[in-house]
């Protein structure tokens, strides 16, 4: 079976820890600049799970998606499910 550092290698989803706690006053000037991997990049943490397996953390956490750099070329597939109440505003 194939490892965790394996894992890493093949790239995969990566998140900001404790991103969702910056203001957004901090953040919104960096996507009108493009920059926000200068900024943040270093600090993402590429996810490291094992076939089968999700990752879930709040919207407001700073995400991408890893490069695909699997050696048998293979599609990665990606869901994105958001829970939106009416009552709930959205978040910036």
């Amino acid at each position: 079976p194939e490892g965790p550092a394996s894992r890493r290698r093949r790239g995969g989803t990566r998140v900001v820890p404790g991103s969702h706690r910056i203001p957004a006053e901090d953040i919104l000037p960096l996507l009108r600049k493009d920059e926000m991997e200068t900024k943040f990049g270093p600090l993402a943490q590429g996810s490291v799970i094992r076939k089968g397996s999700v990752v879930i953390y709040l919207g407001k956490t700073l995400h991408s998606g890893g490069e695909n750099r699997s050696a048998d070329g293979v599609d990665r597939w990606g869901l994105n499910i958001d829970y939106c109440p009416a009552w709930l505003r959205q978040e910036v």
